[in-house]
């Protein structure tokens, strides 16, 4: 899906959210958009192995470009103001994210394509949230995501509130006992293992 926010065809099963995710994003109220993602490896801007390297984008924030006209526009500074705060929260050192700008205008078609390429297009400051795919347990994916979110936030002067601690173990009993949805009032779906459940479902 990520893939095509510049042009979908008619007949795409992935139309319909793709247009509606593009109304919301230009609604005037969004100020910012964050797009969560789940990249391989652990990007680093000099390769070091297979997995420590510039293709990964793993533990990142990544920017289309480094600036637009916009009272959030600075989007590099607004990615290493982020990071700073997430790896401050790290449970390995090689867990620290970095910023990965693609530059799409001038040197990726392919991100072109996206989501935050089409955001930003359209004067909407838009950054990916990058947890690593090579991170085995979920809830310190999640952890991740949420210190990242979080900070977006705090940089934005937004006040928010959570019951529950933002720690390892307190998301897996969050992902554990009150996570998932509920179909027509009777068709429990729960967020974890829930692939094999949807081959069931008609969605």
């Amino acid at each position: 899906m990520n893939r095509k926010f510049a042009a979908i065809a008619d007949n795409d099963p992935d139309r319909t959210p793709v247009t509606r995710i593009k109304s919301l994003i230009l609604e005037p109220e969004v100020d910012l958009v964050l797009n969560l993602h789940d990249g391989h490896g652990f990007y680093r801007e000099h390769y070091e192995n297979a997995i420590f390297n510039p293709a990964a984008w793993g533990q990142a924030c990544i920017i289309d470009q480094q600036n637009i006209d916009h009272p959030f526009g600075n989007l590099g500074d607004l990615a290493r103001k982020v990071n700073e705060k997430v790896n401050r929260t790290l449970h390995n050192n090689h867990h620290g994210f970095r910023v990965k700008n693609t530059e799409t205008q001038f040197h990726d078609e392919e991100q072109q394509h996206s989501l935050t390429f089409f955001a930003i297009t359209h004067n909407k400051p838009a950054l990916a949230i990058e947890s690593s795919k090579n991170l085995q347990e979920v809830p310190m994916k999640v952890y991740y995501q949420l210190t990242a979110i979080e900070a977006f936030m705090e940089e934005m002067g937004l006040v928010f509130e959570r019951d529950f601690t933002l720690s390892i173990e307190e998301i897996q009993k969050v992902i554990e006992e009150e996570s998932g949805v509920v179909l027509w009032d009777r068709i429990p779906l729960p967020s974890v293992a829930l692939r094999p459940i949807l081959y069931y479902v008609p969605m």
